[in-house]
């Protein structure tokens, strides 16, 4: 495995384990389908990226300036406490800083 590949399954791991997993039990715990699709929309979205770089950029992204709908999502996911990327985006950043 290269080291880009390598990277790029480390973060996928990250997200996953710090937040994903976590999104996924409350939707389905809670029979919450929004949750559930938008959770699994960003995991499809990441999983079809083809460099580390473009994961992180997303990340940043999406937990920066957001979308209307990322930010909405964002706020839904706060309101019922579970766990969002901006909750982890510190330690993300640390462990994944992608050199120019």
């Amino acid at each position: 495995m290269n080291n880009d590949k390598y990277k790029m399954h480390e973060i996928k791991k990250f997200l996953y384990n710090r937040v994903f997993q976590y999104d996924l039990k409350y939707a389905n715990d809670n029979k919450d389908k929004s949750v559930e699709k938008s959770i699994n929309d960003v995991i499809e979205r990441i999983s079809k990226m083809r460099t580390s770089s473009e994961i992180v950029d997303y990340v940043n992204l999406i937990t920066g300036k957001g979308t209307i709908s990322s930010i909405a999502f964002s706020e839904e996911l706060k309101s019922k406490g579970i766990p969002r990327i901006e909750d982890v985006i510190d330690e993300f950043n640390t462990l994944f800083k992608i050199e120019s």
